[in-house]
């Protein structure tokens, strides 16, 4: 038996509106990933507590007095050719802005994410790893926001087959978009 698709969505209200372009966001010189690029979610079936973290922000700044804090939650799931479900994740995205004078000027302060359920069939094995990208910006209405690409990699295998899937995040300061 082999893994037949991947499902991933996003749990709860949908975010604020995307602007256009925003997947498009060119290569910044003023924001940095001054957390951690890599980390695992997800080894052999158990979830991983570690508290990491990644950013898009200038160096050396902290949140300032506009810092919003947001939480959401997205799922893969999977199943067998079967039609029967062999894998289910529930993972959050916790998200600390910055900013310096409105909304619209904002970075990425601290970024985690962290698997909040984890349901695996008997006989499968599931490894789920976290890769954020080179941040990147985007003008909006004159001031630039962080733009913080997020991939997730998820490996499904039994003794037998893999089945390895990916899902891209574009993280910036106000929502999680699924690509």
């Amino acid at each position: 038996m082999t893994c037949s698709g991947v499902q991933w969505e996003r749990i709860g209200p949908a975010g604020p509106p995307l602007p256009n372009g925003l997947w498009t966001a060119y290569g910044s010189t003023r924001f940095f990933n001054l957390g951690r690029r890599t980390w695992l979610l997800v080894e052999k079936n158990k979830p991983v507590t570690q508290a990491l973290w990644a950013s898009a922000c200038p160096a050396d700044t902290a949140p300032g007095s506009g810092s919003i804090v947001l939480t959401q939650e997205f799922s893969v799931r999977a199943k067998n050719y079967y039609g029967v479900p062999v894998v289910a994740i529930r993972y959050r995205f916790g998200v600390q802005s910055g900013g310096e004078t409105g909304p619209s000027d904002r970075w990425i302060g601290q970024l985690s994410v962290a698997p909040d359920e984890l349901s695996v069939a008997a006989g499968w094995n599931v490894s789920m790893t976290f890769f954020a990208q080179e941040p990147r910006e985007y003008p909006d209405a004159g001031a630039t926001i962080a733009v913080l690409p997020v991939k997730i990699d998820l490996t499904i295998e039994t003794k037998m087959k893999r089945h390895d899937a990916s899902k891209m995040h574009l993280v910036v300061p106000t929502g999680v978009f699924l690509a």
